[in-house]
């Protein structure tokens, strides 16, 4: 809520990818983990983090539209995981992945300029958010 308080949507979005992405950083490092299968300075190591930008503009969407849901998030999170953990893709098909989170985010983006969405000012109150709780 914060971010979304003090920075717009896409702004409020970048921090939060990059805070995501430097949380994940670390599992590049933990053998026989997702990411370490991945590589280092690999293609599959420069998609996870665009996933990453992709996955955090499309959850902070989720949320938004989900009248503040933080199980939606998390909801749409663990799917994402568990999607990746079931199935294992090679590198075409990890590609073909951040096209299509690419190509939602991009439907997201025009869904929000033709409806004029309040992704363009998105201050929540904090005391509503805390009356729901």
């Amino acid at each position: 809520i914060y971010l979304f308080n003090k920075y717009n949507y896409y702004k409020a979005q970048l921090i939060t990818a990059g805070f995501w992405a430097l949380w994940h950083l670390p599992l590049f490092f933990i053998d026989n983990s997702y990411q370490a299968k991945l590589g280092i300075n690999t293609i599959g190591f420069y998609l996870f983090f665009i996933n990453v930008i992709a996955s955090s503009f499309i959850t902070g969407w989720l949320y938004l539209k989900s009248n503040h849901s933080i199980f939606i998030a998390i909801l749409f999170h663990y799917l994402t995981n568990l999607i990746g953990e079931m199935f294992s893709l090679n590198k075409q098909a990890i590609i073909i992945k951040t096209l299509l989170m690419l190509i939602f985010v991009i439907i997201i983006e025009l869904y929000n300029r033709y409806n004029k969405s309040i992704f363009i000012s998105n201050k929540i109150s904090i005391e509503n958010e805390d009356s729901k709780n």
